[in-house]
């Protein structure tokens, strides 16, 4: 544990930190050269590393829900059966998580209809720009932008259906220049672009 990590409890009462990974003397790619390294630390390092390993048990148990790939990576962590508030539930251990993720071989996959979010024209824009996408299947689609928070600013189409193909939607914003954030989502499936309105 470094020195410069936070502890916990939250709030509200919550384990935290949640789990741990690598944060100090953390071997990197250096921004001065294409194939240089140095070592640097930060928990911004830490965050990545778990990250990673949720993306790869994702990969390997694709069926697997998010809470799934959170209880895995909790349970088989190093302090799992004694979590404290300044390591939570310890250091993570991809391999040991994945052996408890059952494997979902024989189960039939859930229908996901296929969708692809093309992003904006123009981009940058002001006032207005047309959100494209396409699905491959009819079905109930949400449209909705967001703040570099990730707060919901406007929201395009609530859970209506649109049939297979193309499609555009105009988005017209009286908003603060900055960064937003598109989000389309069909069933389990969604994806994100980036926006930038300038005035």
């Amino acid at each position: 544990r470094a020195s410069f990590s936070s502890v916990g409890p939250s709030a509200d009462g919550r384990i935290k930190p949640d789990v741990m990974a690598m944060g100090l003397g953390v071997t990197v790619a250096s921004p001065f050269s294409v194939d240089g390294y140095f070592t640097s630390s930060g928990t911004s390092f830490s965050g990545p590393l778990v990250a990673g390993a949720a993306a790869l048990l994702l990969e390997a148990r694709p069926y697997a829900s998010n809470q799934v790939i959170m209880d895995a990576l909790r349970q088989t962590a190093t302090l799992s059966g004694m979590p404290d508030r300044l390591m939570g539930y310890g250091i993570v251990d991809a391999a040991a998580a994945l052996g408890t993720i059952p494997t979902g071989i024989g189960k039939p996959a859930p229908f996901q209809p296929h969708l692809v979010l093309a992003g904006a024209r123009p981009n940058p824009f002001n006032p207005s720009t047309m959100i494209d996408f396409e699905l491959s299947a009819d079905t109930r689609v949400t449209l909705a932008v967001y703040d570099v928070a990730g707060r919901l600013v406007d929201t395009l189409l609530d859970n209506e259906t649109r049939g297979a193909g193309r499609h555009s939607v105009r988005y017209q914003s009286a908003r603060a220049s900055g960064v937003y954030f598109v989000r389309l989502s069909a069933g389990n499936e969604s994806a994100t672009r980036r926006i930038v309105l300038l005035k």
